[in-house]
């Protein structure tokens, strides 16, 4: 994956946190928003390898 992939990733990550984030809650929003950043950028490597392994099968089922 390229590197740009994963920063438009983690800054996809980065404006879900900042829209529900919530002060009163009791949390930084570092704290808050490094969850979201995080899971954003795991979901985009998880689509990848998904897409890898379609491919892949694809690619056999034709050779055959």
């Amino acid at each position: 994956i390229p590197f740009e992939e994963l920063v438009c990733s983690g800054q996809i990550g980065l404006w879900m946190a900042t829209k529900s984030f919530d002060k009163s809650a009791g949390v930084k929003f570092s704290t808050y928003a490094y969850y979201y950043i995080q899971n954003e950028i795991e979901r985009n490597l998880d689509e990848v390898e998904i897409f890898k392994i379609i491919k892949g099968c694809i690619y056999a089922t034709r050779s055959k």
